[in-house]
C-alpha cells in the first residue's frame, strides 16, 4: 500500500514524475496514466494498492517501477 502525494515539480537531476510514499519513504515513478488515475480529479494523498520494485538503473534517483496499481476506496 502507498500514498500518492502528487507531482514532483522541483527542478533538479533527480526530480520529476509522481511522488509516492511507501512505508514512510518517498519514491518517484512515471506513467500514472497507464493505471487510469487522473491526479487532477483526486485528492492527495491518494491511497493505492500496488506491486512495485526499486529501479535498478543507477541513474534513477529513488525511482520505482510499478507493475500494478489501483485506488483504494475510502
Amino acid at each position: 500500500m502507498g500514498y500518492i502525494q502528487g507531482e514532483d515539480l522541483a527542478l533538479c537531476a533527480c526530480c520529476g514524475g509522481i511522488i509516492i510514499e511507501i512505508n514512510g519513504e518517498n519514491y518517484r515513478f512515471e506513467n500514472i496514466n497507464k493505471f487510469n488515475i487522473d491526479l487532477e480529479k483526486e485528492t492527495s494523498p491518494l491511497k493505492v494498492d500496488l506491486n512495485w520494485h526499486i529501479s535498478e538503473s543507477p541513474a534513477m534517483c529513488n525511482e520505482i517501477i510499478i507493475e500494478e496499481m489501483k485506488k483504494i476506496k475510502s
